[in-house]
């Protein structure tokens, strides 16, 4: 029998275009409004009576884990300072055991510097006084863990964007995988799940519609994530500002464009491609450790830094990766 091929396109990060070349294998999909964005997920036809649960799970942790909507444990947790809650002590300790230049990168406290940008209202450039004031107070507040006990040690506000998603995706694919799938894609805004075979991802070119490159998967399932400076962002006097900020500075990083991230893990790749974004042409060092896990990134003149993709070229010259 041919096996099917699929094309997966990213467009703004978003994944929008399945091609399947059998229709014995196709697919049904949902999509639906969560974690701020559009999700869409797609599973073979037979097991389409799975997408209810899949979505309601999906629309659970938005409930629970968006830290803007007031019945959710995020938002009890930053008012009250404190909260026993088995799933959200695990996100946290996952991310207390990366290595210290991540969660120097990446903080899960910024949540009140997040919200002086307000970019939920369109965005504004914020008094660097004031942002100054609110990095000094996270500096010195520490977010305790002891079993599943939450604590805020001083003033400042857990915000979960950029591993939320990550930790998600791990849920929802695992469920798919428990049912015996041999393929899905779950793309929640960007964020994707693919299991597969002769999978092709296209990267977003950050300076133009279209795609500047491909990923040819040799890997199934893989989670892949990109963070881009092209996502969320307003701009003035001809100046963009992306919603990813530098911990150090309170203003959105700058160095690179994109940093696209491939992994076996969904929550890994949510956070090491965020982190290693707000890094800069300085995680170039931080790259190189990297053992297994696949990574591209686009700097400001456009130059691909790699790990772990095999640069190919097709019929038409054109690069390609494999990972």
């Amino acid at each position: 029998m041919k096996k099917s091929k699929l094309y997966i396109i990213l467009i703004s990060i978003l994944l929008i275009l399945f091609n399947s070349c059998s229709t014995k294998k196709s697919f049904v999909s949902q999509s639906f409004f969560a974690l701020d964005t559009l999700c869409t997920i797609k599973v073979p036809e037979k097991n389409k009576e799975i997408l209810k649960e899949l979505k309601q799970i999906v629309l659970s942790y938005d409930r629970n884990f968006n830290r803007y909507k007031q019945n959710s444990l995020i938002f009890k947790l930053n008012k009250d300072k404190k909260i026993n809650n088995r799933e959200l002590s695990k996100i946290i300790s996952y991310y207390k055991k990366q290595d210290k230049k991540i969660k120097k990168y990446f903080k899960i406290n910024m949540g009140s510097v997040i919200d002086l940008w307000r970019f939920n209202e369109g965005g504004a450039i914020p008094d660097k006084n004031k942002i100054e004031e609110k990095l000094d107070k996270i500096k010195n507040c520490s977010v305790l863990l002891k079993n599943n006990f939450i604590k805020i040690d001083g003033d400042c506000s857990l915000d979960l964007g950029g591993i939320l998603k990550g930790y998600i995706l791990d849920k929802v694919a695992r469920i798919c995988n428990k049912n015996n799938m041999k393929r899905y894609i779950i793309n929640l805004g960007g964020d994707v799940a693919i299991k597969g075979e002769n999978v092709t991802v296209g990267i977003k070119d950050p300076d133009k519609n279209g795609i500047l490159t491909y990923i040819e998967l040799k890997i199934s399932p893989v989670f892949i994530v990109t963070s881009g400076n092209y996502e969320r962002y307003f701009e003035k006097n001809d100046i963009r500002y992306h919603h990813i900020l530098n911990p150090k500075t309170g203003f959105p990083a700058r160095g690179v464009k994109s940093v696209t991230y491939l992994s076996t893990s969904g929550i890994k790749a949510d956070l090491y491609s965020t982190a290693i974004f707000a890094m800069g042409k300085s995680s170039k060092k931080f790259i190189k450790k990297i053992k297994k896990d696949g990574i591209l990134v686009i700097d400001s003149n456009n130059i691909r830094i790699t790990k772990n993709l095999e640069e190919s070229q097709n019929e038409k010259g054109k690069i390609f990766y494999k990972y």
